[in-house]
C-alpha cells in the first residue's frame, strides 16, 4: 500500500473545484460587482484605485463591491494589485466547462492557483 501523496493531481482537483465554484456563484453575485470582476478579470490585474476611478459616480459602492469579491475569493491583492481568482475569472469565463483551445493550458492554470494559494 503506497502512501506516496501526488500533489499534481491534487493541485488538478483544487483547480477544478475553484472553476466550478466560479462558475455557480454567477447567479449570487449582483451586476453591479459583477461588472467590477469582468473588469479586474480582463486586466488581468489592476490598482483598486483605477477600479474605483473606472466608477467615478459610485466609489463608495465600488469599495464595497471590491471587499465582497475579495472576500468570496474572487478577487485577491498581490501588493496594490487586484487579481481576479480562477473561481472569478470561471464567474465571467466559464471555462470549467470549456475543452481544447477555448480553455487555458493547464500548466497556466496551476501557476495561477499556485499564487492564489501562496496568499492563503
Amino acid at each position: 500500500m503506497s502512501t506516496t501523496f501526488d500533489y499534481g493531481a491534487s493541485l488538478d482537483a483544487s483547480i477544478e473545484r475553484e472553476l466550478r465554484t466560479g462558475w455557480t456563484f454567477s447567479a449570487s453575485v449582483p451586476d453591479g460587482s459583477r461588472r467590477v470582476l469582468a473588469l479586474i478579470v480582463e486586466r488581468e490585474g489592476v490598482s483598486e484605485e483605477e477600479v474605483i476611478a473606472s466608477e467615478r459616480r459610485l466609489r463608495l459602492w465600488t469599495r464595497r463591491r471590491i471587499e465582497q469579491l475579495v472576500s468570496m475569493r474572487l478577487v485577491r491583492r498581490d501588493g496594490d494589485l487586484l487579481r481576479p481568482t480562477l473561481r472569478g475569472t470561471a464567474l465571467v469565463r466559464p471555462f470549467a466547462y470549456l475543452t481544447g483551445d477555448q480553455r487555458p493550458s493547464q500548466e497556466t492554470l496551476r501557476e495561477l492557483r499556485l499564487a492564489e494559494l501562496a496568499d492563503d
